[in-house]
This record gives structure tokens, C-alpha cells and sequence, in this order.
């Protein structure tokens, strides 16, 4: 199990980070991480199916804070749950990282930069399109683009779909959730199912059931 936290414990180095727990016994250990940002969508994570891996967003490596002004400039990042450097994945901002069931992918919500901002007025900084990477790194490409944003896309058991949160503005808070059919190479997606909620959701989709 992965879990941020800040522990003082024998066990574990001291300081924050995310905490990484053998659920059967041993010892556990904490994987430091780069400065993300102040924001809660910088501390979604994703773990490998394997265990081996974590997706985290956060600040450019090598940046410094002070430099960052937008909410939205973060970068996706994988890093061995072992301890090593992390590894960049996504090439422009990004955020709410998902491993595909497989291993093979990590699905994502992209931002336009300020660059394409200022570029094309028609843009604006909320919107959010899905984007997906391979996790070992490899260009990314945008799956959808809408008109409001995606939000905490999740993969299917199966890995034939992404769902994800709909926000038709700049709320942080749904009542959608649009479900996408994934190609098999993760190369495409169909039209969405929408699904309509009873009430409106701030919270990221929990998961889905195996079948």
C-alpha cells in the first residue's frame, strides 16, 4: 500500500513523502518526492500494477518555485517505489495520473501552457483534455479534448475503457462521469458514455468493480 505521510517512525526514514507498506508484514519505507505544488490535485498518485512504480505530478524538476505563478504547471513523473530518480512522462502540464491495469500506460489530464494560451484566446486555462503516455516513457498524446475539463481518469479492469469526471466550467465539482472506449494500443477513443450522477461530486471516482 502507498499513502502520502510524514513519519518519525524506526521503521522509516524520517521526513514526508509517500509511504510505502508491505500489508503482510516487513518494514516499511518512505520514497521521497519533488516539491508539488499546494494544490490537492498535485498529490493524486497512481501505482503500478506491480508495485514497482509510482505516477505523481509535480513542479518541474529543476525549476524553482518561484518561478511557477500558474496552478496548472505541473509535470507527470514516475519514480521506482525502491528509491531512484524520478522519470518525466508527460511533455507539456499535467496533472491526476491513472497506470493503466497493465502496466503499459499512464492516462492523464492535460492543461495548455501559457505559451498557447496567449496563442489562442479561444482557449481557456480550466479546460483539461485526456491524455495518455507510455510508462516507460515515449511521446504522449492527446485521447480527447472537450469543452470544460476531465477530472481523475480512471481505467477499466479491462483496460477497453477511461472514466472520468466531466466539469463543464471551472467548479471543482460533477455531476457527469463520461465513460470512454480505449483502442487496444491506447491510441484512440470512441465517443463517451455519460452518465448522469444523482447529486454533484467534488471527489475523485473510487474505482471499478472487476466485472
Amino acid at each position: 500500500i502507498a499513502v502520502y505521510g510524514r513519519t518519525n517512525n524506526e521503521s522509516v526514514d524520517e521526513g514526508s513523502g509517500v509511504i510505502v507498506i508491505p500489508v503482510d508484514g516487513g518494514k516499511s519505507r518512505i520514497v521521497k518526492l519533488p516539491e508539488q505544488g499546494g494544490h490537492l490535485w498535485s498529490y493524486r498518485l497512481s501505482l503500478s500494477p506491480d508495485g514497482e512504480m509510482l505516477a505523481f505530478s509535480s513542479i518541474e524538476l529543476g525549476k524553482p518555485r518561484s518561478e511557477v505563478s500558474d496552478p496548472h504547471e505541473r509535470i507527470i513523473y514516475t519514480i521506482p517505489t525502491k528509491g531512484g530518480e524520478p522519470r518525466k512522462i508527460s511533455s507539456e502540464w499535467a496533472r491526476l495520473p491513472s497506470y493503466s491495469p497493465d502496466g503499459e500506460f499512464i492516462a492523464y489530464v492535460g492543461y495548455s501552457e501559457r505559451e498557447d494560451l496567449e496563442k489562442n484566446t479561444n482557449l481557456s486555462r480550466f479546460q483539461g483534455g485526456l491524455w495518455v503516455a507510455p510508462s516507460g516513457g515515449g511521446v504522449p498524446h492527446i485521447l480527447a479534448s472537450v469543452e470544460g475539463r476531465l477530472r481523475g481518469p480512471l481505467w477499466s479492469p479491462d483496460c477497453r475503457h477511461i472514466a472520468a469526471h466531466y466539469e463543464p466550467g471551472s467548479s471543482n465539482y460533477s455531476d457527469e462521469i463520461w465513460i470512454y472506449p480505449v483502442s487496444p494500443n491506447a491510441t484512440r477513443v470512441g465517443e463517451p458514455e455519460k452518465i448522469r450522477l444523482p447529486g454533484s461530486s467534488g471527489n475523485m471516482l473510487a474505482g471499478w468493480t472487476p466485472e
